[in-house]
């Protein structure tokens, strides 16, 4: 049995916007593979949603899962 992807609020974000992880990157001054990897956990601190809110051009709580978020 296949295990569901989920995907993450960033993800949805950027695939509509037609950028790819390395656009993205370029654009926000980052490694792809930091892309990769918010895209897998998901983005939790609003500081980092602002930032991607602004080159993605829409409002940080799109990007943010917090139904990710871990329990402490």
């Amino acid at each position: 049995m296949k295990k569901k992807k989920n995907i993450t609020a960033l993800r949805k974000v950027r695939m509509s916007r037609f950028l790819s992880q390395t656009e993205l990157a370029q654009k926000m001054g980052v490694l792809p593979s930091c892309i990769s990897a918010l895209e897998r956990t998901g983005i939790q601190q609003i500081k980092t949603a602002e930032r991607y809110a602004i080159v993605l051009n829409c409002r940080p709580e799109e990007l943010m899962d917090f139904s990710r978020a871990t329990r402490a």
